[in-house]
Protein backbone atom coordinates (compact mmCIF):
# COMPACT_ATOMS: atom_id res chain seq x y z
CA UNK A 1 0.00 0.00 0.00
CA UNK A 2 1.39 3.41 -0.99
CA UNK A 3 0.82 6.18 1.53
CA UNK A 4 1.45 9.92 1.56
CA UNK A 5 1.52 12.17 4.62
CA UNK A 6 0.94 15.85 3.87
CA UNK A 7 2.12 17.74 6.91
CA UNK A 8 2.54 21.26 8.22
CA UNK A 9 -0.10 23.15 6.22
CA UNK A 10 -0.53 26.62 7.68
CA UNK A 11 -4.13 26.51 6.44
CA UNK A 12 -5.72 23.22 5.42
CA UNK A 13 -8.99 24.05 3.62
CA UNK A 14 -11.00 20.84 3.86
CA UNK A 15 -14.33 22.32 2.63
CA UNK A 16 -16.05 19.76 4.83
CA UNK A 17 -19.74 20.46 5.27
CA UNK A 18 -23.19 19.48 4.07
CA UNK A 19 -23.60 17.22 1.07
CA UNK A 20 -24.58 18.92 -2.15
CA UNK A 21 -23.77 22.40 -3.49
CA UNK A 22 -23.24 25.22 -0.99
CA UNK A 23 -25.37 28.36 -0.84
CA UNK A 24 -25.47 31.62 1.06
CA UNK A 25 -23.40 31.59 4.24
CA UNK A 26 -22.32 27.99 3.55
CA UNK A 27 -20.07 29.35 0.80
CA UNK A 28 -17.89 31.02 3.41
CA UNK A 29 -17.33 27.92 5.56
CA UNK A 30 -14.08 26.38 4.33
CA UNK A 31 -13.52 23.95 7.19
CA UNK A 32 -10.07 25.40 7.86
CA UNK A 33 -7.64 23.42 10.03
CA UNK A 34 -4.59 25.45 11.15
CA UNK A 35 -1.36 23.42 11.08
CA UNK A 36 -3.24 20.63 9.31
CA UNK A 37 -2.22 17.29 7.86
CA UNK A 38 -3.68 14.70 5.47
CA UNK A 39 -2.97 10.98 5.25
CA UNK A 40 -3.60 9.41 1.82
CA UNK A 41 -3.39 5.69 1.06
CA UNK A 42 -3.62 4.26 -2.47
CA UNK A 43 -4.86 7.62 -3.76
CA UNK A 44 -7.71 7.95 -1.26
CA UNK A 45 -7.85 10.25 1.76
CA UNK A 46 -7.82 8.25 5.00
CA UNK A 47 -7.55 10.97 7.62
CA UNK A 48 -7.24 14.72 7.97
CA UNK A 49 -6.98 16.98 10.97
CA UNK A 50 -4.45 18.72 13.19
CA UNK A 51 -0.92 17.67 12.31
CA UNK A 52 -0.17 16.44 15.83
CA UNK A 53 -2.99 13.87 15.66
CA UNK A 54 -2.56 12.70 12.05
CA UNK A 55 1.24 12.38 12.27
CA UNK A 56 0.91 10.06 15.26
CA UNK A 57 -1.27 7.54 13.41
CA UNK A 58 0.42 4.19 12.86
CA UNK A 59 -0.04 4.34 9.09
CA UNK A 60 1.59 7.80 8.97
CA UNK A 61 4.90 6.59 10.39
CA UNK A 62 5.85 4.65 7.26
CA UNK A 63 4.26 7.05 4.75
CA UNK A 64 6.15 9.19 2.28
CA UNK A 65 6.09 12.79 3.47
CA UNK A 66 5.21 15.99 1.66
CA UNK A 67 6.20 18.97 3.76
CA UNK A 68 3.98 21.99 3.04
CA UNK A 69 5.03 24.05 6.03
CA UNK A 70 3.70 27.61 5.99
CA UNK A 71 1.55 27.08 2.89
CA UNK A 72 -2.15 26.76 2.00
CA UNK A 73 -3.54 23.36 1.00
CA UNK A 74 -7.00 23.11 -0.58
CA UNK A 75 -8.94 20.75 -2.90
CA UNK A 76 -7.91 20.75 -6.54
CA UNK A 77 -10.09 23.07 -8.62
CA UNK A 78 -13.05 21.60 -10.51
CA UNK A 79 -13.79 23.40 -13.79
CA UNK A 80 -17.32 22.51 -14.95
CA UNK A 81 -17.16 24.18 -18.37
CA UNK A 82 -14.30 24.18 -20.89
CA UNK A 83 -14.53 24.15 -24.68
CA UNK A 84 -11.43 22.05 -25.40
CA UNK A 85 -11.73 22.09 -29.18
CA UNK A 86 -8.19 21.09 -30.02
CA UNK A 87 -8.16 23.94 -32.54
CA UNK A 88 -5.51 26.65 -32.10
CA UNK A 89 -6.99 30.13 -32.53
CA UNK A 90 -6.06 33.70 -31.74
CA UNK A 91 -8.58 36.19 -30.39
CA UNK A 92 -6.59 39.07 -31.89
CA UNK A 93 -7.16 37.71 -35.39
CA UNK A 94 -10.91 37.89 -34.96
CA UNK A 95 -10.84 41.38 -33.50
CA UNK A 96 -8.54 42.82 -36.15
CA UNK A 97 -8.89 40.77 -39.33
CA UNK A 98 -12.44 39.47 -38.93
CA UNK A 99 -13.67 42.73 -37.36
CA UNK A 100 -15.46 41.04 -34.49
CA UNK A 101 -16.60 43.80 -32.15
CA UNK A 102 -17.07 43.73 -28.39
CA UNK A 103 -19.50 43.24 -26.79
CA UNK A 104 -20.28 40.28 -28.98
CA UNK A 105 -23.38 40.20 -31.18
CA UNK A 106 -25.26 36.94 -31.89
CA UNK A 107 -24.22 37.16 -35.55
CA UNK A 108 -20.54 37.55 -34.71
CA UNK A 109 -20.73 34.78 -32.14
CA UNK A 110 -22.01 32.38 -34.80
CA UNK A 111 -19.32 33.55 -37.24
CA UNK A 112 -16.58 32.68 -34.76
CA UNK A 113 -18.08 29.31 -33.86
CA UNK A 114 -18.64 28.41 -37.52
CA UNK A 115 -14.99 29.23 -38.26
CA UNK A 116 -13.79 27.00 -35.41
CA UNK A 117 -16.09 24.18 -36.55
CA UNK A 118 -14.65 24.34 -40.08
CA UNK A 119 -11.13 24.26 -38.66
CA UNK A 120 -11.92 21.19 -36.59
CA UNK A 121 -13.29 19.37 -39.63
CA UNK A 122 -10.15 20.12 -41.61
CA UNK A 123 -7.72 19.15 -38.85
CA UNK A 124 -6.28 15.64 -38.47
CA UNK A 125 -7.02 13.86 -35.20
CA UNK A 126 -3.36 14.01 -34.19
CA UNK A 127 -3.29 17.79 -34.42
CA UNK A 128 -6.46 18.11 -32.34
CA UNK A 129 -5.04 15.76 -29.72
CA UNK A 130 -1.76 17.68 -29.58
CA UNK A 131 -3.41 21.06 -28.99
CA UNK A 132 -5.96 19.62 -26.56
CA UNK A 133 -3.13 18.10 -24.51
CA UNK A 134 -1.29 21.43 -24.50
CA UNK A 135 -4.33 23.23 -23.08
CA UNK A 136 -4.98 20.53 -20.51
CA UNK A 137 -1.36 20.63 -19.31
CA UNK A 138 -1.70 24.36 -18.75
CA UNK A 139 -4.95 23.85 -16.86
CA UNK A 140 -3.36 21.24 -14.59
CA UNK A 141 -0.39 23.50 -13.89
CA UNK A 142 -2.86 26.17 -12.73
CA UNK A 143 -4.65 23.84 -10.36
CA UNK A 144 -7.42 22.03 -12.28
CA UNK A 145 -7.90 18.47 -11.09
CA UNK A 146 -11.23 17.78 -12.79
CA UNK A 147 -13.04 19.43 -15.72
CA UNK A 148 -15.86 19.02 -18.19
CA UNK A 149 -14.72 19.13 -21.82
CA UNK A 150 -17.50 20.22 -24.21
CA UNK A 151 -17.42 19.38 -27.92
CA UNK A 152 -20.05 19.92 -30.61
CA UNK A 153 -20.70 17.48 -33.47
CA UNK A 154 -22.06 18.65 -36.81
CA UNK A 155 -23.51 17.07 -39.93
CA UNK A 156 -20.51 14.78 -40.16
CA UNK A 157 -19.90 13.56 -36.66
CA UNK A 158 -16.18 12.89 -37.14
CA UNK A 159 -14.89 16.36 -36.05
CA UNK A 160 -16.64 16.22 -32.71
CA UNK A 161 -15.75 12.56 -32.27
CA UNK A 162 -12.10 13.41 -32.97
CA UNK A 163 -12.16 16.03 -30.22
CA UNK A 164 -13.90 13.70 -27.77
CA UNK A 165 -11.36 10.97 -28.43
CA UNK A 166 -8.49 13.43 -28.24
CA UNK A 167 -9.46 14.45 -24.72
CA UNK A 168 -10.74 11.08 -23.50
CA UNK A 169 -7.40 9.32 -23.88
CA UNK A 170 -5.80 12.06 -21.76
CA UNK A 171 -8.20 11.38 -18.88
CA UNK A 172 -6.77 9.79 -15.76
CA UNK A 173 -3.65 10.46 -13.77
CA UNK A 174 -3.12 14.22 -14.18
CA UNK A 175 -6.76 15.22 -14.59
CA UNK A 176 -10.26 13.70 -14.60
CA UNK A 177 -12.28 14.66 -17.67
CA UNK A 178 -16.05 14.55 -18.05
CA UNK A 179 -16.84 14.33 -21.78
CA UNK A 180 -19.83 16.51 -22.65
CA UNK A 181 -21.61 16.70 -26.01
CA UNK A 182 -22.71 20.19 -27.05
CA UNK A 183 -26.16 19.90 -28.65
CA UNK A 184 -27.35 22.69 -30.97
CA UNK A 185 -23.88 24.23 -31.09
CA UNK A 186 -23.96 27.68 -32.77
CA UNK A 187 -21.21 26.69 -35.20
CA UNK A 188 -23.41 24.08 -36.89
CA UNK A 189 -24.60 26.47 -39.61
CA UNK A 190 -25.41 23.67 -42.08
CA UNK A 191 -28.50 22.90 -40.01
CA UNK A 192 -30.03 26.34 -40.53
CA UNK A 193 -33.57 25.62 -41.72
CA UNK A 194 -33.17 21.90 -41.01
CA UNK A 195 -33.57 22.02 -37.24
CA UNK A 196 -36.24 19.29 -37.07
CA UNK A 197 -33.99 16.99 -39.11
CA UNK A 198 -31.16 17.75 -36.70
CA UNK A 199 -33.30 16.73 -33.71
CA UNK A 200 -34.26 13.43 -35.35
CA UNK A 201 -30.67 12.73 -36.43
CA UNK A 202 -29.43 13.43 -32.92
CA UNK A 203 -32.01 11.24 -31.17
CA UNK A 204 -32.11 8.33 -33.63
CA UNK A 205 -28.51 8.12 -34.85
CA UNK A 206 -25.93 10.27 -33.11
CA UNK A 207 -26.68 9.68 -29.43
CA UNK A 208 -27.01 5.89 -29.77
CA UNK A 209 -23.79 5.82 -31.81
CA UNK A 210 -21.89 7.88 -29.25
CA UNK A 211 -23.18 5.66 -26.45
CA UNK A 212 -21.65 2.64 -28.21
CA UNK A 213 -18.43 4.17 -29.47
CA UNK A 214 -17.38 7.35 -27.68
CA UNK A 215 -16.94 7.98 -23.95
CA UNK A 216 -19.62 10.65 -23.46
CA UNK A 217 -20.97 11.13 -19.94
CA UNK A 218 -22.85 14.43 -20.26
CA UNK A 219 -24.75 16.62 -22.70
CA UNK A 220 -25.26 20.38 -22.78
CA UNK A 221 -28.08 21.83 -24.87
CA UNK A 222 -27.56 25.27 -26.43
CA UNK A 223 -30.61 27.54 -26.17
CA UNK A 224 -30.79 31.09 -27.53
CA UNK A 225 -28.07 30.76 -30.18
CA UNK A 226 -30.34 30.87 -33.22
CA UNK A 227 -30.33 27.18 -34.11
CA UNK A 228 -32.83 25.37 -31.88
CA UNK A 229 -36.09 26.82 -30.61
CA UNK A 230 -37.35 25.89 -27.16
CA UNK A 231 -39.43 22.94 -28.35
CA UNK A 232 -36.57 21.45 -30.38
CA UNK A 233 -34.16 22.01 -27.51
CA UNK A 234 -36.58 20.28 -25.16
CA UNK A 235 -36.72 17.25 -27.48
CA UNK A 236 -32.91 17.14 -27.57
CA UNK A 237 -32.70 17.38 -23.80
CA UNK A 238 -35.19 14.54 -23.42
CA UNK A 239 -33.26 12.36 -25.88
CA UNK A 240 -29.99 12.94 -24.02
CA UNK A 241 -31.73 12.21 -20.72
CA UNK A 242 -32.97 8.88 -22.04
CA UNK A 243 -29.36 7.94 -22.76
CA UNK A 244 -28.53 8.52 -19.08
CA UNK A 245 -26.34 11.57 -19.75
CA UNK A 246 -25.93 14.28 -17.14
CA UNK A 247 -27.68 17.38 -18.46
CA UNK A 248 -26.88 21.09 -18.52
CA UNK A 249 -27.98 24.16 -20.51
CA UNK A 250 -25.90 26.74 -22.38
CA UNK A 251 -27.79 30.02 -22.57
CA UNK A 252 -27.10 32.23 -25.61
CA UNK A 253 -27.50 35.91 -26.35
CA UNK A 254 -30.89 35.41 -28.02
CA UNK A 255 -32.50 33.73 -25.02
CA UNK A 256 -35.44 35.50 -23.38
CA UNK A 257 -36.15 33.11 -20.52
CA UNK A 258 -36.53 29.80 -22.29
CA UNK A 259 -33.15 28.44 -21.18
CA UNK A 260 -33.96 28.58 -17.46
CA UNK A 261 -37.44 27.17 -18.01
CA UNK A 262 -35.93 24.31 -20.01
CA UNK A 263 -33.32 23.67 -17.32
CA UNK A 264 -36.04 23.36 -14.69
CA UNK A 265 -38.34 21.28 -16.88
CA UNK A 266 -35.57 18.92 -17.97
CA UNK A 267 -34.00 18.66 -14.52
CA UNK A 268 -30.67 19.93 -15.79
CA UNK A 269 -27.84 19.99 -13.27
CA UNK A 270 -26.37 23.33 -14.37
CA UNK A 271 -27.01 26.50 -16.35
CA UNK A 272 -24.29 28.62 -18.01
CA UNK A 273 -24.51 31.90 -19.91
CA UNK A 274 -25.84 34.16 -17.18
CA UNK A 275 -25.12 37.61 -18.60
CA UNK A 276 -28.29 39.69 -18.78
CA UNK A 277 -30.30 37.26 -16.66
CA UNK A 278 -33.45 39.10 -15.43
CA UNK A 279 -34.02 39.59 -11.70
CA UNK A 280 -37.08 37.32 -11.79
CA UNK A 281 -35.00 34.55 -13.35
CA UNK A 282 -32.30 34.99 -10.70
CA UNK A 283 -34.90 34.40 -7.98
CA UNK A 284 -36.27 31.34 -9.80
CA UNK A 285 -32.78 29.93 -10.32
CA UNK A 286 -31.93 30.47 -6.64
CA UNK A 287 -35.01 28.49 -5.59
CA UNK A 288 -34.03 25.53 -7.77
CA UNK A 289 -31.44 22.74 -7.64
CA UNK A 290 -29.73 24.03 -10.81
CA UNK A 291 -26.10 25.13 -10.32
CA UNK A 292 -25.31 28.52 -11.89
CA UNK A 293 -21.93 28.42 -13.67
CA UNK A 294 -20.15 31.78 -13.68
CA UNK A 295 -17.32 32.63 -16.13
CA UNK A 296 -15.53 35.86 -15.15
CA UNK A 297 -13.15 35.68 -18.13
CA UNK A 298 -15.92 36.45 -20.62
CA UNK A 299 -16.75 39.76 -18.95
CA UNK A 300 -13.11 40.61 -18.33
CA UNK A 301 -12.28 40.37 -22.04
CA UNK A 302 -15.38 42.37 -22.94
CA UNK A 303 -17.06 39.73 -25.10
CA UNK A 304 -20.11 39.59 -22.83
CA UNK A 305 -21.63 41.59 -20.01
CA UNK A 306 -20.30 40.68 -16.55
CA UNK A 307 -22.44 37.94 -15.01
CA UNK A 308 -24.52 38.75 -11.90
CA UNK A 309 -22.59 36.49 -9.52
CA UNK A 310 -23.09 38.68 -6.44
CA UNK A 311 -26.85 38.87 -6.96
CA UNK A 312 -27.02 35.11 -7.51
CA UNK A 313 -25.23 34.40 -4.23
CA UNK A 314 -27.33 36.90 -2.26
CA UNK A 315 -30.47 35.32 -3.72
CA UNK A 316 -29.38 31.90 -2.47
CA UNK A 317 -28.28 30.31 -5.75
CA UNK A 318 -25.65 27.58 -5.89
CA UNK A 319 -22.83 29.27 -7.84
CA UNK A 320 -19.93 27.42 -9.46
CA UNK A 321 -16.85 29.06 -10.93
CA UNK A 322 -15.30 28.16 -14.30
CA UNK A 323 -12.60 29.35 -16.67
CA UNK A 324 -15.07 28.80 -19.53
CA UNK A 325 -11.93 28.05 -21.57
CA UNK A 326 -12.50 28.81 -25.25
CA UNK A 327 -9.83 29.32 -27.94
CA UNK A 328 -11.18 32.81 -28.77
CA UNK A 329 -13.49 34.10 -26.05
CA UNK A 330 -11.61 32.84 -22.95
CA UNK A 331 -8.17 31.46 -23.87
CA UNK A 332 -6.87 31.58 -20.29
CA UNK A 333 -6.46 28.18 -18.60
CA UNK A 334 -6.14 29.39 -15.01
CA UNK A 335 -8.85 28.66 -12.46
CA UNK A 336 -6.80 30.72 -10.00
CA UNK A 337 -7.13 33.71 -12.34
CA UNK A 338 -10.87 33.11 -12.68
CA UNK A 339 -11.10 33.04 -8.90
CA UNK A 340 -9.23 36.34 -8.63
CA UNK A 341 -11.47 37.94 -11.27
CA UNK A 342 -14.58 36.65 -9.53
CA UNK A 343 -13.47 38.53 -6.42
CA UNK A 344 -12.14 41.70 -8.04
CA UNK A 345 -14.75 42.12 -10.79
CA UNK A 346 -17.86 40.18 -9.79
CA UNK A 347 -17.79 40.91 -6.07
CA UNK A 348 -17.28 37.45 -4.57
CA UNK A 349 -15.47 37.09 -1.26
CA UNK A 350 -12.34 34.90 -1.30
CA UNK A 351 -14.00 32.10 0.68
CA UNK A 352 -17.05 32.15 -1.60
CA UNK A 353 -14.85 31.95 -4.68
CA UNK A 354 -12.88 29.00 -3.28
CA UNK A 355 -16.10 27.09 -2.59
CA UNK A 356 -17.47 27.95 -6.04
CA UNK A 357 -14.24 26.68 -7.63
CA UNK A 358 -14.23 23.36 -5.75
CA UNK A 359 -17.38 22.03 -4.05
CA UNK A 360 -19.93 23.63 -6.35
CA UNK A 361 -17.98 22.79 -9.49
CA UNK A 362 -17.96 19.14 -8.40
CA UNK A 363 -21.69 19.35 -7.66
CA UNK A 364 -22.38 20.69 -11.16
CA UNK A 365 -20.65 17.61 -12.59
CA UNK A 366 -22.19 15.13 -10.16
CA UNK A 367 -18.76 14.27 -8.76
CA UNK A 368 -18.99 15.38 -5.15
CA UNK A 369 -18.51 11.79 -4.04
CA UNK A 370 -15.01 11.87 -5.56
CA UNK A 371 -13.64 15.41 -5.40
CA UNK A 372 -14.33 19.00 -4.35
CA UNK A 373 -13.50 18.53 -0.65
CA UNK A 374 -10.67 16.98 1.35
CA UNK A 375 -12.53 14.39 3.39
CA UNK A 376 -11.90 10.70 4.14
CA UNK A 377 -13.06 8.43 1.32
CA UNK A 378 -12.47 10.97 -1.47
CA UNK A 379 -9.64 11.12 -3.97
CA UNK A 380 -6.43 12.69 -2.75
CA UNK A 381 -6.71 15.63 -5.19
CA UNK A 382 -5.31 18.84 -3.74
CA UNK A 383 -3.21 21.93 -4.38
CA UNK A 384 -0.34 23.48 -2.50
CA UNK A 385 -0.35 27.27 -2.82
CA UNK A 386 2.71 29.46 -2.36
CA UNK A 387 0.64 31.56 0.04
CA UNK A 388 0.27 31.61 3.80
CA UNK A 389 -3.35 32.78 3.72
CA UNK A 390 -6.04 31.84 1.17
CA UNK A 391 -7.44 35.38 1.37
CA UNK A 392 -4.44 36.53 -0.69
CA UNK A 393 -5.69 34.59 -3.73
CA UNK A 394 -7.55 37.54 -5.33
CA UNK A 395 -4.31 39.52 -5.34
CA UNK A 396 -2.37 36.95 -7.37
CA UNK A 397 -3.93 37.85 -10.73
CA UNK A 398 -1.17 37.52 -13.32
CA UNK A 399 0.83 35.16 -11.12
CA UNK A 400 0.31 31.42 -10.74
CA UNK A 401 -0.04 30.83 -6.97
CA UNK A 402 -0.08 27.03 -7.39
CA UNK A 403 3.15 25.48 -6.16
CA UNK A 404 2.15 21.82 -6.58
CA UNK A 405 -0.75 19.76 -7.90
CA UNK A 406 -1.43 16.36 -6.35
CA UNK A 407 -3.76 13.87 -8.04
CA UNK A 408 -4.81 10.70 -6.20
CA UNK A 409 -1.93 11.15 -3.80
CA UNK A 410 0.77 11.61 -6.47
CA UNK A 411 2.45 14.90 -7.40
CA UNK A 412 1.59 15.52 -11.07
CA UNK A 413 2.95 19.05 -11.34
CA UNK A 414 5.37 21.13 -9.32
CA UNK A 415 6.60 24.66 -9.87
CA UNK A 416 10.22 24.70 -10.97
CA UNK A 417 12.83 26.87 -9.35
CA UNK A 418 14.65 29.78 -10.97
CA UNK A 419 18.30 28.92 -11.55
CA UNK A 420 20.55 31.86 -10.76
CA UNK A 421 23.98 32.17 -12.45
CA UNK A 422 26.97 31.48 -10.28
CA UNK A 423 28.23 34.44 -8.31
CA UNK A 424 31.47 35.85 -9.75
Amino acid sequence: MSALLVRGARQLLTLRGPKGPRRGSQLSDLGIIPDGAILIADGVIQENGPARRVENLAAARSAEELDVAGKVVLPAFVDPLAFITGVPAHAGDFMEEEHIARPLSPVDERRVEAHLTRQARQSPAGKLAFHAARVLREMVSHGAGTLAAHAGIGLEDSPGSKVLRATSHLEGAPIDIVQSLLIGHPGLTEFQGLEDDYVRWLADLLLPRLARRDPVQAASVCVGYGLLDEFQASDCLAAAGRMGLRLSIQRGLLDHGGALALALEGRAAALAGLAGLPASSIATLAASDVVAIVRPMLGFHGWYEPEPARKLIESGAAVALSTGWHPVFAPAPSMAASLAMACCILGLKPAEAVTAATVNGAAALGMLDRCGTLEPGKQGDFLVLSLSDFRDLPFTLGVNPVEAVVKRGAVVWQKSQVTWPDEP
